[in-house]
């Protein structure tokens, strides 16, 4: 961020300087504008979060995965835990495990980089994690593997919205909300 309002003065001061901007207050008022703009684009979590790094050694579930011998658990999505049945076709499907095997090739053995926003009520790191330039929690939502988790978190709406859509993963079938499901199998999940 601080090379890029340093990129932005010294764009204005040159264009200050070859009289594009006549006067150089106008050309610092087009900087911090352009400043504001990016800053509203920039998710509040990438600038106010501890980077973690890691190789993730076991995925749990959908949502959940040790990384350098760290719990971590992805902010904003919610995957059905790995005992929960769902409905696809008429049939039983352990939309959970589906959902764990998903994450686990994205993630399993490769490096992440987190921003880690917090820790939850069981120690866990919560963040947002990427694979070299994707984002983890936005891919596994839009490709249909979890929930947007609106509890939390509204920010992967519009991806879980889109996998909805286009009926893709969980929504080909049919499944039972997974913090709801946890919340009436509290002893069993897991």
């Amino acid at each position: 961020m601080q090379k890029l309002v340093l990129l932005l003065i010294c764009v204005v001061l040159g264009f200050a300087a070859k009289g594009i901007f006549p006067r150089q207050e106008e050309g610092l008022s087009v900087a911090k504008e352009a400043l504001k703009k990016t800053e509203a684009t920039t998710p509040s979590w990438k600038t106010n979060s501890n980077l973690f790094r890691g190789r993730v050694s076991k995925v749990y579930d959908g949502d959940s995965f040790v990384m350098s011998g760290k719990q971590v658990r992805l902010e904003g999505i919610d995957a059905p835990e790995g005992k929960q049945i769902c409905k696809k076709d008429g049939r039983n499907w352990y939309a959970g495990r589906a959902s764990g095997q998903v994450l686990s090739k994205l993630i399993s053995r490769k490096n992440l980089s987190c921003y880690i926003i917090k820790k939850d009520k069981y120690n866990r790191l919560i963040g947002h994690c990427f694979v070299g330039a994707v984002n983890i929690n936005q891919k596994m939502i839009k490709d249909g593997w979890a929930y947007a988790y609106r509890y939390y978190s509204k920010e992967y709406v519009p991806e879980e919205e889109y996998a909805k859509k286009k009926e893709l993963g969980l929504w080909q079938g049919q499944c039972e909300e997974p913090y709801a499901w946890r919340r009436a199998h509290r002893r069993h999940h897991r």
